[in-house]
Formats: structure tokens, sequence, C-alpha cells
């Protein structure tokens, strides 16, 4: 029986070694036939929708900052707000203009560490994330002072200027068009390699750092593509684009039974303190399309506010400017603060342009309320007769859609206990 088996042994490596030995062209009878330049340009587009996902975060981040020096005229450590809560004119990924937005860059490598003195919350207001946001108590003149005092104590200065630090410089962005969204062109290699030139290289990205080197990424090294190359990431950028809108409403997370209002973010999201990494991989796919939709991930999911996205009507139609739909608001809104609905471009995952008013929240005086203390919020082309003040327009032609906003969320929205109803398509 040994015999017999390493006999049979034998005669499997004999043919495993003509296998690996036999003529080449045995071998390759039925592989396609490739010229050299056209394995090239197939690997460099490959490479390219790959890269433009892998790089999201660092692309998206560096929108947003170019737009920080160029459109607000902004030096690192200066802050750029809207004190009047931002408009359709702030095109940044997902924003909500009922709060105030105030964006910070620095760049420690030329300035050293550098400190934010954030103050405490006081007379009502106060701040919440690093993207920092302020909150206001009201919507009146008195507490829109308070909370303006509260933001003229912010400094951002160099750890080096701590014994006299300069004088903190505010630049009032309400009627500036600021414009911190990714083009989904040959530009977002040219971001990716700027930024990757910028910043350290970790090991876990050492891999990807050689998958671009056919693009002509290479840290500390200019990137000057061709003309020819320049066409071949522009398609590849679009690529990529259409690959994102396409994932961006399957990858978000259930929140209740049956309904189409979801988490707007993959599980591995929250579950992993947003760093995309379990045991066995790390989830590039699901980062891409997280800061494809949003920026500036919270630490942990539902600390200070918590979001809801709706991609479907209660039909599961996708949502049409259109169209006209309505959303009611239970009542008691399991909320500390105030609860906020807001609706965007699905394209751009942006406000949608020349919107004059994206948001309608529970701080508005105006907003109507029902007998039983829901509240009746319709979008569409016209309002409603008697509804203007719960109405958000919605312009024919675009695909949008909202994200529901608990501010200081309570018990009932984690225990489930309170439930939103789904967008409804009324005639």
């Amino acid at each position: 029986m040994k015999a017999l088996t390493q006999k049979f042994c034998g005669a499997v490596l004999t043919f495993a070694l003509a296998a690996i030995f036999a003529p080449a062209d045995a071998q390759q009878t039925n592989l396609p036939k490739f010229s050299t330049e056209e394995l090239a340009r197939r690997t460099l587009e490959r490479r390219a929708v790959d890269a433009a996902i892998w790089g999201m975060p660092m692309v998206s981040l560096d929108a947003l900052r170019q737009a920080y020096y160029r459109d607000g005229k902004a030096k690192n450590g200066d802050i750029i707000w809207w004190p009047k809560g931002s408009t359709w004119k702030n095109q940044s990924l997902t924003p909500n203009t009922s709060l105030r937005y105030l964006y910070v860059f620095v760049n420690t490598k030329d300035e050293g560490p550098v400190v934010l003195d954030l103050p405490p919350e006081a007379n009502g207001s106060s701040f919440l994330g690093m993207g920092i946001r302020s909150i206001l108590a009201s919507n009146s003149p008195e507490d829109e002072q308070k909370g303006d005092a509260l933001v003229k104590q912010i400094k951002v200065y160099p750890l080096a200027k701590a014994t006299n630090p300069p004088t903190q410089r505010f630049v009032d962005m309400t009627d500036t068009m600021y414009n911190g969204l990714v083009r989904y062109d040959e530009s977002i290699y040219t971001s990716l390699a700027r930024m990757l030139n910028e910043e350290p290289v970790q090991p876990e990205d050492l891999q990807m750092m050689g998958m671009l080197l056919p693009l002509g990424i290479e840290k500390g090294k200019d990137f000057k593509p061709d003309a020819a190359t320049v066409a071949q990431l522009k398609s590849a950028a679009a690529e990529a684009h259409a690959w994102l809108l396409a994932k961006q409403p399957t990858f978000v997370e259930d929140w209740w039974s049956g309904s189409h209002w979801k988490v707007p973010i993959a599980a591995i999201g929250p579950q992993t303190g947003f760093k995309w990494t379990v045991a066995n991989y790390f989830d590039i796919d699901s980062r891409g399309i997280a800061f494809f939709s949003f920026f500036l991930p919270p630490a942990k999911l539902g600390g200070g506010s918590f979001y809801l996205a709706a991609n479907l009507d209660s039909s599961a139609q996708s949502l049409r400017g259109e169209n006209n739909y309505r959303l009611r608001v239970p009542a008691n809104v399991p909320v500390s603060q105030f609860w906020a609905v807001t609706i965007y471009n699905s394209e751009t995952s942006a406000l949608i342009l020349d919107l004059p008013r994206p948001t309608l929240d529970s701080l508005d005086k105006g907003l109507r309320k029902n007998a039983d203390g829901s509240v009746d919020i319709y979008f569409g082309p016209k309002a409603p007769a008697g509804q203007e003040s719960n109405w958000i327009f919605t312009p024919a032609g675009t695909s949008w859609f909202p994200w529901f906003r608990f501010y200081g969320p309570e018990k009932a929205v984690f225990n489930k206990s309170w439930k939103m109803t789904d967008i409804e398509q009324v005639k």
C-alpha cells in the first residue's frame, strides 16, 4: 500500500511539473489577446477607480480645505463660519442649516502643535463635535447674540505662542459661495497626490501606495500626467462616482423594522468607532461610500446627535422633486434640544442649489402642529393650501433625500419605542 501511495504521488508530481513547464503557446491557447498598450491602459483605469474609492476621506477633506483657502480667503488658524446658519451656498456634504458651522484648518508641520481653546456651554449656547457646530437655545435675537459671544471666545493658535496668542480672525461666509465638494474628474488624483505628499504614510497604506504607481502618484514626486493619462483618469473618476451613487442607498443600516428610515452608514462604521477595521479585513468600500456622503464622522454614534436618512418613500420609490410628499413627524420627538429635517441633492449629497429653505426644525415658531402634537412636513414643487410654513420646495427633475436629526437624542430613540413614519406621496 505504501509503495502504491508513493507511485501515485510521483505521478501527481510529474503531471504538475509537466503543466508548469509546458510550452507557453500550449498554456495560453485560450487566453484573450491584449497588446502591451492595452494592458497598461486597463491597469491604469482599474487602479484609478479603486484609488478614488480608497482615497475618498483624503480627497473629500482636501476639497473642504481648498474651498477654505480659495472661497473663504482664509489662512491656517482662521475660523470661517456661518453666523446666520448655512444656506445653499454652503456646498459641503450634508450640512444642517439649523446650526452655525465653524471650519478651521491648521498645519502642524509648519507651526508645530496647535491649541484649540473651546469654551464650555453658557447661557443656553453650546458647541457640538470637532467640525465645530454652534447650537443656540432658540432662534431669538437674544439667544443669537449669546451664541455669537460664545463663538468669539474660541481661539486657535500655535502652542509656541500660548503666552501671547494672536488675535483670532473670523470670516463671515453668510453670502459667500463655498464649494467644498469633490469634482469627479481628473482633479481627484491631483488632490490625492497632494495629500499623500503632505501626510505621513501609514503602514497599512503601503500596499495601496504601490498600487498607485501606474497612475504616476508616488510620494515625494510631482504628479504630472500627460494628456492621454488625464483622459483615462477623468473616465475612471466618472466610473467611481457612478459606483458610489449606486452603493450609497444600499450600505445603510436598518433602524426600525419595516421602515425606510435608515442609519446612513454601514454597521461597521459605528461598530469600529469609524476605524473600519475588523479582525479579518479593512473595509475600504464602506469607508469610501461614507466619505462620499458626509465628512468628519463622530467617534461614537448618538452622543450629542443622531441622524436617520430615507432614500425611498412608503411605496419604496425614489424621492423625486416633481412629486408631492408628506412626512408626519409623530408627537413627542425624543430630544432634549431640537429636531430638524433637511433635504439634499442625491447626486452631490449637498444642499440643492438655489433652494431658499432646505430645513424645517422644531425651533421654528411658525411650524404648525396638529391637534395630537404631530407635525406634517410637506415636500414638493408647490405648497398645499395653508401649509406654506410646513413646506420645503423641491425642484422638478431633481432626485433628493432627507436626513432627520435628533439633537440631544433621548432613550426612546435608541430603544426604538418612538418610531418615525415613512414619507408618503400625495396627489
